[in-house]
C-alpha cells in the first residue's frame, strides 16, 4: 500500500521496521480520511414542512400545519415535527429548548452528536419517554414519546423525517 523506502540505515533503526512503521501510518491516515469521506457523502437531510404532508397521506398519520414553517405528525403516541426557522441562530435556541425538556440527567441512554452550526443531534430516553431531536442549519425535526414501549416507532417515524 504505502511503502516508503530510503537506502541506508541513517536513522539507526531497520529499514523493515521503518517499512512496517509507515505501512501502519498510511493505514491509519487512509482510515480517517475514508471515514470522512463516508460521513459527509451519506450526509443526511431534514425534510421540508411540504413534504411531511405528503408522509402523512402515504403513512396514514395525523398531520397538523402550524402556518408555513411547522408540521406535526402524529401516529401511536409518537409525535414528529418539523420547523423552518429564520435564521441558524432561532433554530439554535429552539433546539436546545427541545433538550432541555428531556435532560441528560434524566435519562438512562443519551446521544450528544455536534458539528458546528450545520449539523447537531439529541436523543435521550428512559422511564420518562424518548426524545429525538436534530438541528441542520435552520431546520429543526424533533421526534418524542411518552412511552419508552414507542421506542423502535419513534426511530421509524424519525428515519421517515430526516433522510
Amino acid at each position: 500500500m504505502f511503502f516508503w523506502y530510503k537506502k541506508g540505515g541513517v536513522s539507526g533503526k531497520p529499514v523493515a521496521s521503518r517499512i512496517v512503521w509507515h505501512f501502519i501510518i498510511g493505514v491509519i491516515v487512509l482510515a480517517v480520511i475514508g471515514g470522512a469521506v463516508f460521513f459527509f457523502s451519506g450526509s443526511k437531510e431534514i425534510v421540508s414542512v411540504g413534504e411531511m404532508q405528503s408522509i402523512a397521506a402515504e403513512e396514514g398519520f395525523a398531520y397538523t400545519a402550524g402556518g408555513d414553517n411547522e408540521a406535526t405528525l402524529e401516529a401511536d403516541g409518537v409525535t414528529a415535527s418539523v420547523i423552518e426557522c429564520a435564521s441558524s441562530k432561532e433554530a439554535s435556541e429552539l433546539f436546545e429548548k427541545y433538550c432541555a425538556e428531556y435532560p441528560a440527567d434524566d435519562a438512562d441512554n443519551t446521544q450528544n452528536i455536534e458539528l458546528g452550526d450545520s449539523y447537531n443531534k439529541y436523543s435521550a430516553s428512559g422511564e420518562n419517554g424518548i426524545i429525538i431531536a436534530v438541528r441542520m442549519d435552520s431546520r429543526v425535526a424533533v421526534v418524542m414519546t411518552d412511552d419508552i414501549a414507542n421506542e423502535d416507532a419513534a426511530k421509524e417515524m424519525f428515519n421517515q423525517i430526516v433522510k
